[in-house]
């Protein structure tokens, strides 16, 4: 879903839906996160009589397709002190798993949405996320753990 379209469905309903630059991940806030359609969602918090409704849109970016190793990761596996300038590696994600190149559309588009209602003391949330975005992500994931197997065994 775009954000147009989302504004437009909130619209339509009565409650406004302003975009923010960030908003904290449900998984680690007090937030009780809705489970269900956005249209569930929505029908909650008209239900609760909220009339705003924060919403970030997290987009898929190029850096997205590299992979740097943590610091704190080097210090421990490869002996590299973090406090000097020593050259971390970048590793290109789309070379270790060549899925990867397939989502190289999505480029600039919102894969991810966090709502966020204020609605003391915890907030109601909601992820909506597109079908490719979720691929996208075990993709990513899959290279990551190749290259951390592989600089592990170095």
């Amino acid at each position: 879903m775009e954000l147009n379209k989302l504004k437009a469905l909130f619209l339509s309903a009565g409650v406004l839906l302003v975009e923010v630059e960030h908003i904290e991940d449900p998984d680690e806030s007090d937030a009780l996160c809705v489970i269900g359609t956005v249209d569930e969602y929505l029908a909650a918090v008209k239900a609760l009589s909220i009339p705003v409704v924060f919403a970030y849109a997290e987009k898929l970016e190029e850096e997205d397709f590299l992979y740097s190793t943590p610091a704190d990761e080097l210090v421990s596996e490869v002996g590299v002190d973090p406090d000097t300038d020593a050259d971390v590696e970048e590793f290109d994600l789309c070379a270790e798993n060549p899925e990867l190149f397939t989502f190289k559309q999505y480029v600039g588009a919102v894969g991810l949405f966090t709502l966020f209602a204020a609605l003391p003391p915890k907030g109601l949330a909601y992820v909506l996320e597109n079908d490719w975005w979720a691929r996208f992500h075990q993709s990513q994931y899959a290279a990551i753990a190749r290259i951390e197997a592989r600089i592990a065994a170095e």
